[in-house]
């Protein structure tokens, strides 16, 4: 059996349909990362820089398919 690739870029909700004969299933899941804070520049002449952004975050697991119940036919 070949590879079937199924991609979710849409934030809500999406369905995964599982592959005939599948085995096992790799997941991947990556967040992005948060955006820095905005500088400041107040009226007496002081200037503040913004706060670093947050990096984003990768997870990656490995199923056996039969966990997942029965494909669609």
């Amino acid at each position: 059996m070949g590879v079937d690739i199924q991609i979710f870029t849409a934030v809500g909700s999406n369905t995964w349909t599982k592959p005939t004969g599948a085995q096992t299933t790799e997941v991947f899941l990556i967040g992005a990362g948060g955006s820095g804070g905005s500088g400041r520049c107040a009226a007496l002449g002081g200037v503040g820089g913004g706060g670093g952004a947050q990096g984003g975050g990768i997870s990656r697991m490995l199923f056996l398919s039969s966990i997942w119940g029965r494909p669609k036919q």
